[in-house]
């Protein structure tokens, strides 16, 4: 879907430039929150599965249809159910997109610096004519890089972006959230001229992220979903987990290489 554009002055005359898709959390969002446990395939432990989450409501949109929202914040589709399956798969889909590009990025990112010519503060920076220009045609999903001292890549996370706002020197960018659902008020603060990376601000809340960068997404047909999620997922699972241990092999083999050359 396409967005509107506004350009318009603001209080002190600066100019604004803004850009919103229609999308709004609190609509199209689900409205459970992001507090996935069960361990994928039974052996390695999750941290959640926003971009599961992120790229299912995102297929819902692009796709004009309305998502199932579920029946509370702390209440998950139930296990084996058609949402709850189509997440997971799409939770691996996030990674693979692209060729990998997004697993690779997250996992290439994560132990870059934060300045320098090479740093994440300047990626990050680069990133903004990109997002603007990709919101353009609709939400944008997002990598974020934690800004945990302990880098690991479990702790990285995955956003929708679905408005932004570019003024002297910050982008403000508009964000669904799976760990917040049904808040329209989050936003991705990138300041344009100093050493940090972003902030995400979610009412009083100030949370640091190392850099941000656009993913690559691709629809896939949407299931048949019933009220609550339920019901069997009928589809080819074999290939779901070659594809996924596919996706982890290459990970685990980047990741020993880069260890190696540290």
């Amino acid at each position: 879907m396409a967005a509107c554009v506004f350009v318009r002055r603001g209080e002190s005359g600066v100019r604004m430039t803004s850009i919103d898709t229609g999308y709004r959390p609190s609509v199209h969002g689900f409205g459970f929150r992001n507090k996935w446990t069960e361990p994928l395939f039974g052996l390695f432990p999750v941290r959640g599965l926003c971009g599961g989450m992120t790229f299912v409501a995102l297929d819902y949109f692009e796709a004009g249809m309305p998502v199932p929202r579920g029946t509370g914040p702390d209440e998950l589709p139930s296990e084996g159910s058609v949402l709850a399956r189509y997440i997971w798969r799409r939770q691996m889909g996030s990674m693979v997109s692209g060729f990998g590009y997004n697993a690779v990025s997250f996992l290439v990112w994560t132990f870059l610096p934060q300045n320098g010519r090479y740093g994440l503060t300047g990626l990050t920076r680069r990133q903004m004519p990109r997002l603007v220009l990709a919101l353009t045609g609709g939400p944008v999903s997002l990598g974020l890089i934690s800004a945990s001292p302990e880098r690991r890549i479990l702790r990285n996370h995955q956003v929708l972006a679905y408005a932004a706002t570019e003024t002297p020197g910050k982008v403000s960018v508009s964000v669904y959230d799976p760990n917040f659902p049904g808040r329209d008020d989050i936003v991705i603060e990138v300041d344009l001229v100093g050493d940090e990376g972003a902030v995400e601000i979610v009412g009083d809340r100030r949370i640091p992220w190392r850099a941000v960068f656009v993913e690559r997404y691709s629809p896939v047909p949407i299931p048949e979903v019933t009220v609550g999620g339920e019901g069997e997922q009928q589809g080819s699972m074999v290939l779901f987990l070659l594809g996924a241990a596919a996706g982890l092999l290459a990970m685990l083999g980047l990741f020993r290489l880069l260890r190696g050359r540290r």
